[in-house]
């Protein structure tokens, strides 16, 4: 991780290992083994580097996969490592940057698997209706009027329960079942009544939509309750 900070930020990442060879060839007057390399073999020891291979290095440095081959050859008898010591290292190198690639595309992959099983395939928004936020119905009840947006994002046809709780005595007043075509959604009005007998206020409740017949597929979203 650290290498990976230091050349981001534009500077030049050296191994303790490496640091030792340059600092005692330094001290010690030898050149270091890559000071001996032309411009071009410097190139294509680079390019290895990064990762390619002999034909993708000679299609981007115009040469033919003879000559880079040469080149490669040249670079490790110059550095004193045998002449395939670089083929079998950038297979050395590459493999586990692959294997994490691979690791981290797989958690990925289990991670979206997993939430597709676990998501609940039925969504609710609750909206109070402005043109009638709380008023006095017969038999001394008090009323509020809501509308749920139900979306079924099931590819089956299925109906609704929708239940009410929160305050002592809260209903839904009226057909608390609905029924939505699959992959479809319904704004449905619902009237919530309590007794008078509720504080003047603003009282939390929730809403509680349920899948009849579906285990699991259940919705609870919060909203509040007026009393004037």
């Amino acid at each position: 991780m650290r290498a990976i900070r230091e050349v981001v930020r534009g500077h030049v990442f050296l191994s303790a290992a490496i640091s030792r060879v340059v600092v005692d060839g330094y001290v010690s007057g030898v050149p270091a083994p890559g000071e001996s390399l032309a411009p071009r073999e410097r190139q294509v020891l680079q390019l290895v580097a990064e990762g390619n291979t002999s034909k993708e290095i000679a299609v981007l440095l115009g040469l033919s996969v003879k000559t880079v081959d040469s080149y490669r050859a040249r670079v490790m008898e110059k550095v004193g490592r045998p002449k395939k010591l670089i083929r079998y290292s950038k297979g050395r190198v590459l493999r586990p940057r692959v294997l994490v690639y691979a690791a981290i595309l797989g958690a990925i992959s289990a991670a979206m698997a997993i939430s597709l099983y676990l998501r609940v395939p039925l969504k609710v928004d609750v909206i109070r209706d402005r043109a009638a936020i709380a008023r006095e119905v017969e038999g001394g009840l008090i009323e509020n009027v809501y509308r749920l947006q139900i979306m079924n994002t099931a590819e089956q046809a299925r109906a609704f329960d929708i239940n009410v709780s929160g305050l002592p005595g809260i209903l839904v007043w009226g057909e608390s079942i609905t029924g939505l075509p699959a992959a479809s959604s319904r704004m449905v009005p619902v009237r919530v009544r309590v007794d008078a007998a509720v504080p003047v206020g603003s009282h939390p409740i929730e809403f509680t939509v349920r899948a009849l017949g579906v285990a699991g597929v259940e919705v609870r979203e919060e909203t509040v309750f007026i009393v004037r």
